[in-house]
């Protein structure tokens, strides 16, 4: 299972998560508001040459979660602030 990061659009808590794919995380740890939200993650490795595919594969996956997320946030900005 993942780590992901979240942030609190209430209080601004940002914390790390681990959980399932599957699984949804709505409620701050903080304040217990849900009103987070997934953010983008750095993403570092350190591996041996025989797990250098696999790591690459899941950099990959991240790179593309993390502009699906950025994405997401622009279209959601743009709609906030149509006159």
């Amino acid at each position: 299972m993942p780590f992901y990061n979240y942030e609190c659009v209430s209080c601004n808590n940002k914390f790390e998560a681990f959980h399932a794919v599957n699984d949804v995380l709505n409620t701050c740890t903080k304040c217990g508001e849900q009103t987070i939200k997934k953010v983008p993650s750095v993403i570092t490795a350190t591996v041996r040459d025989t797990q250098r595919q696999q790591a690459g594969d899941r950099v990959k996956e991240a790179i593309e979660e993390n502009r699906r997320l950025l994405l997401d946030a622009m279209d959601h900005n743009k709609r906030d602030h149509k006159p």
